[in-house]
Order: structure tokens, then C-alpha cells, then sequence
């Protein structure tokens, strides 16, 4: 078991700054921003008056049966959308349930579907996590009760504010997923922890096939209050939004928040080349570590954020000069960055200020439990397109992040291995490393 390989057979993306991966890489080639005022409630009383939102979403517009959407959050239809861009990116052949399917068919004959299907479906998994879940049901049942009372909150209230309900959606979606469904929570490193899970399963030979990352949805004024009063929020370009991310640029005040998901295929390697499918990189190395330090802030000596990082590169047996790209964690907050350059630093050594690093929160903001992946993705774009994508906001680098960003384009890079780095509160850090096919 231990020679199973596994590989990215397809990606999916719901983000401010573009829904599916065509629009998405386009607007990180040009340097396109998703950050500006919100407009879903009222900020009069905030300090931070800017988002990530994503606008004009309608999960109508996607052929997801209204069956399914109905008792979901806003948060599990971002992650339909962008799980079915990957299963259709990926060649997968797995197919929806019908509207009177999910309305309900006889036992006998459900059964005799799944009892047909089972020794595969039993191999295919979902691990869709979401660092906040469904905080729009809660603030909305919330309200709900408050002006009506207790007889007029939904009795989906529950089911669709929790966290596990993203991967469960996915599930009920498509047929032939009778595997491990599950989710985490692990905050802004969930959708890592989500990848991880599913290359542990197929490593493992649990699984063959697992529908993997993240989705969150924290645009609401209990997010941004919350955030906004630990002082973790940019709220020094309220009235110029689009230069509030600056992940490592010395004026850096804070991040953006946001919202979206992003969705990776993951298949064993073999299983995927028997059925020709197109594979978009390897997952080669992981590392994992937990500071015990504090509950939302990073241990400033980064010894444990160090290991994780040294480990995955361990695991996949390579030295920090065969890394060819870092898509780093890079929230905006002033000792994040700080504190994530020394890491780099401990176990890159002198290849920390030489490989290119593409902050791309500087467009699409900080998504929480979908950041992770959705920047994974943006990583194997990079890799596959030779690009490195500008940092819009990289105006005056923080001498303390000696770091190779560049605030314009660079094109003809070839890179072979990435370096993916996360952490969330509660003091977790997560490294992985992947590989693009040669």
C-alpha cells in the first residue's frame, strides 16, 4: 500500500474574483481584485468596511436540483457549485440523482441501486470541511425567533448550519458515493486538513477516489464584528478597498474577509491512468504540527509552523532548492506574515528569499476553511501556465519578510514542486508539497 501515488485529477472554484476555474485564473493572471465595500448589510457602526463578497451567485444557474439546495446554507451551495466543476473537470463518471430520486423512490429499488454500484461507491469518498459553518441559517433562524418565536424557526436549522452538511450535499448529489463523507474544522487551515485526509485514505487503500477541500461563508456582521474587534481586520482602506490585502507589505494593517470554495479530485494514480484521466499534479509530502501555544495567535519563534514545513518536505524527499514555488498562508496580519517568512527562513535557509511566492489573498481575500484549497488550485494554475501572479498591493516589502514577490506578472517560470503552507487558530500548522506532472 505504501507505493500508492496520489494525484489531482480535477479542481473546482466559487471565489470573489471569479466562479469556475476559467474566470478564476483569469482575473489572478491580471491581477483582478474581489475586494470592496460590503453590500449585504450595514456597516455605518464598523470600523472595516470591506469584503471579498461573491455577487450574483444563484445556484440555479448550475443544474443543482433545487431538492438538494433547498436545505442548504449559502456556504454547502459554493461547495456544490465548485465539487461539480471538479467531477466534471476531472472525467469522473458519476451521475447526479434525479429530481424524483431525491423526492423519493421505493426502498427496494434505492437499494438496488446502491447494491449494484456499492463495491465502488464504498471506495469513494467526500472530506469537505468549513471553518465556520452555516452562519447565515444561524443569524437568520436567530432573528427568526426573536421576532416570531420558537414555533417559526425551520426544523432545517440545524442540519443545514452544520459543518459536515457541505460534504453530505455533495453526497446526496451524485450517486455511487458510498464511502467516508466527513468534514473538519481546523479554521483557516481546514481545507488542508481536508486534502490531507483524502490522500491519507488513498494512501492507505481506503479509498480510490475523494471529492476534497473547503467552503465557507463568513460575509455577515457577527464574522466581522467578531474578527474586527481582536484587531485581526485591515481597517485602514475602507475607502479604497482593493489595496486592503497586502500580505508582506510593511503598511499591511489586516486581512479581508471573504468567502467561497475550492474543490480538488483526488484519485490513486493508477486508478485514474487505467480510466486516461488527465492528471493535474501529485500530492507528494505532508507535514502536520500543532503550536500549543495560544488560541489565535502564532508562536512567534515558529518552531512548530518550522517542522510541519520540514516534514512534508521530508516525506516527499526533497531539498528546499528543488521547490520551485510557495503558495504561502500570507494572511495580511502583521505578525502572521512575521512570523510565517520564519519559518520559511528556519528550513529553506537561503532559498527562502530566491523562490517565487504567490500571495494571492491580495485578490481574493481570506476565505477561512476554503482558503487553503482554493490557493492550492491557484498554485497548480501557476505551475501549469508558467506564471507567477502578481501581487498587486506589494507597494513597500516588510524587511522582515525577505520574500520573492513581485508586484507585476513574471511569465516563463518553470516549476515542478510547490510548497503549499497553512495555519488557523487554535495553533495549527499544515505543509504540503506537490508536483506537476513533467
Amino acid at each position: 500500500m505504501d507505493k500508492r501515488r496520489v494525484v489531482v485529477t480535477g479542481i473546482g472554484v466559487v471565489s470573489p474574483i471569479g466562479i469556475g476555474i476559467s474566470a478564476f485564473y483569469d482575473s489572478l493572471y491580471h491581477g483582478k481584485s474581489g475586494v470592496s465595500r460590503i453590500t449585504k448589510f450595514d456597516t455605518s457602526d464598523f470600523e472595516c468596511q470591506i469584503a471579498a463578497e461573491i455577487k450574483d451567485f444563484n445556484p440555479k444557474d448550475y443544474d443543482i436540483p433545487r431538492e438538494i439546495t433547498r436545505t442548504c446554507d449559502v456556504f454547502s451551495k459554493y461547495a456544490l457549485v465548485a465539487a461539480q466543476e471538479a467531477i466534471n473537470n476531472s472525467g469522473l463518471k458519476l451521475e447526479k440523482r434525479t429530481k424524483e430520486e431525491l423526492n423519493g423512490i421505493s426502498s427496494e429499488e434505492r437499494i438496488r441501486q446502491i447494491q449494484e454500484n456499492f463495491e465502488e461507491g464504498k471506495r469513494r469518498a467526500v472530506i469537505v470541511g468549513s471553518g465556520m459553518g452555516g452562519m447565515e441559517t444561524i443569524l437568520n433562524e436567530h432573528n427568526k425567533f426573536l421576532r416570531k418565536g420558537p414555533k417559526r424557526v425551520s426544523p432545517f436549522a440545524v442540519p443545514q448550519a452544520m459543518v459536515n452538511s457541505a460534504a453530505v450535499a455533495i453526497s446526496l448529489l451524485y450517486k455511487g458515493i458510498n464511502g467516508y463523507v466527513s468534514s473538519n474544522s481546523n479554521a483557516c487551515a481546514t481545507s488542508l486538513f481536508s486534502i490531507f485526509e483524502g490522500y491519507e485514505l488513498i494512501k492507505s487503500g481506503r479509498a480510490d477516489v475523494a471529492v476534497t477541500g473547503g467552503s465557507e461563508a463568513i460575509d455577515n456582521y457577527l464574522a466581522l464584528a467578531s474578527f474586527q474587534n481582536m484587531g485581526a481586520l485591515s481597517t485602514g482602506y475602507n475607502n479604497e478597498p482593493e489595496k486592503a490585502s497586502r500580505p508582506y507589505d510593511i503598511n499591511r494593517d489586516g486581512f479581508v474577509p471573504s468567502e467561497g470554495a475550492g474543490i480538488l479530485v483526488l484519485e490513486e494514480a493508477e486508478y485514474a491512468r487505467k480510466r486516461n484521466a488527465n492528471i493535474l499534479a501529485a500530492i507528494i509530502g505532508f507535514g502536520i504540527t500543532t503550536d500549543g501555544y495560544h488560541i489565535s495567535a502564532p508562536d512567534k519563534d515558529a518552531y512548530c509552523a518550522s517542522q510541519a514545513i520540514a516534514i512534508a518536505l521530508k516525506e516527499a524527499g526533497l531539498s528546499p532548492s528543488l521547490i520551485g514555488l510557495i503558495s504561502p498562508h500570507a494572511t495580511s496580519t502583521t505578525y502572521n506574515d512575521k512570523f510565517e517568512t520564519l519559518a520559511f527562513e528556519k528550513v529553506l535557509g537561503k532559498y527562502s528569499s530566491k523562490i517565487p511566492v504567490i500571495p494571492t489573498k491580495c485578490l481574493h481575500g481570506h476565505m477561512v476553511g476554503a482558503t487553503a484549497s482554493i490557493e492550492t488550485i491557484a498554485g497548480i494554475l501557476a505551475m501549469q501556465n508558467s506564471v507567477i501572479f502578481p501581487h498587486i498591493n506589494y507597494d513597500n516589502p516588510d524587511p522582515e519578510c525577505k520574500l520573492n514577490i513581485s508586484k507585476e506578472r513574471r511569465e516563463n517560470f518553470s516549476m515542478r514542486y510547490m510548497l503549499k503552507n497553512s495555519s488557523g487558530f487554535g495553533g495549527h500548522n499544515i505543509a504540503m508539497v506537490i508536483e506537476i506532472p513533467k
